[in-house]
């Protein structure tokens, strides 16, 4: 095989790889899935801080619905509520709680999320460097 079609090849391979790599990269939003609970009778929270749905971010307004209408816990895409808060909504309270069950490790996670991207990044600089320097 001569010079040039190796070049190509591996060329080929890592545009291939950082492709795939920067996809997987930014089409991967973490080992994390955030939930959200709201409840009119929750014990134990007494202390914890109350504020008026109207003084809510856009964001916690929107997951607060949501978990209010299923009744339940519902998966949301970001934590926007850090600790356990009293939300006074319509003439009640409710308590919110967000969340976070992590799926996986994380070193692992990233390691599985970066390594094309680096290897065809470094496959398209070695191809660059040998074509070159050759």
């Amino acid at each position: 095989m001569n010079r040039t079609a190796v070049i190509a090849a591996v060329t080929l391979v890592g545009v291939a790889l950082t492709g795939y790599g920067a996809h997987f990269f930014v089409d991967s939003g973490g080992c994390s899935t955030y939930y959200l609970s709201v409840s009119g009778d929750a014990s134990g929270y007494a202390d914890a801080p109350t504020t008026d749905f109207e003084n809510l971010t856009d964001d916690q307004k929107a997951g607060f619905r949501k978990a209010l209408n299923a009744g339940d816990e519902v998966a949301v895409s970001e934590l926007h509520f850090e600790r356990p808060t009293w939300v006074r909504y319509r003439g009640d309270s409710y308590l919110v709680l967000g969340m976070v069950s992590d799926g996986c490790s994380p070193l692992l996670h990233d390691v599985v999320r970066t390594t094309p991207l680096a290897v065809g990044l470094l496959l398209l600089a070695s191809a660059g460097i040998w074509r070159y320097r050759g």
